[in-house]
């Protein structure tokens, strides 16, 4: 009895869905439901500080910012000592190397190509 009525129940929402779905409205005006849709933005007004020249024409130091003075570069011991650069897991990787390439058979036969 409760799946029937559920049933009946969706059945009833949906049809009214395909139909609500399917209106055509023509109309051209607009009907407002809230009140947000009748509000309006007031109008711009001019500020004494969007027109005074002072305001905009500053000098440029005003604003500007002084770079901090960064140390000179130099080479210090620690970057010259091979003992910091030697580390294990780099020892493996100077000892692989790759195999020379050579032509294979299967590159140049024609075979494979058209």
């Amino acid at each position: 009895m409760k799946t029937k009525i559920n049933r009946m129940a969706l059945a009833i929402f949906f049809a009214g869905f395909l139909f609500a779905a399917n209106v055509e409205a023509e109309g051209k005006e607009m009907i407002a439901f809230s009140g947000l849709e009748k509000t309006t933005d007031s109008e711009l007004q001019l500020e004494n500080w969007m027109i005074n020249d002072a305001y905009w024409n500053f000098p440029k130091a005003k604003y500007t910012y002084k770079a901090e003075r960064e140390n000179s570069m130099c080479i210090e011991s620690w970057m010259l000592d091979d003992n910091m650069w030697e580390i294990p897991a780099l020892k493996y990787l100077a000892l692989d190397k790759d195999e020379t390439l050579c032509v294979e058979n299967w590159m140049v036969n024609e075979k494979y190509w058209n």
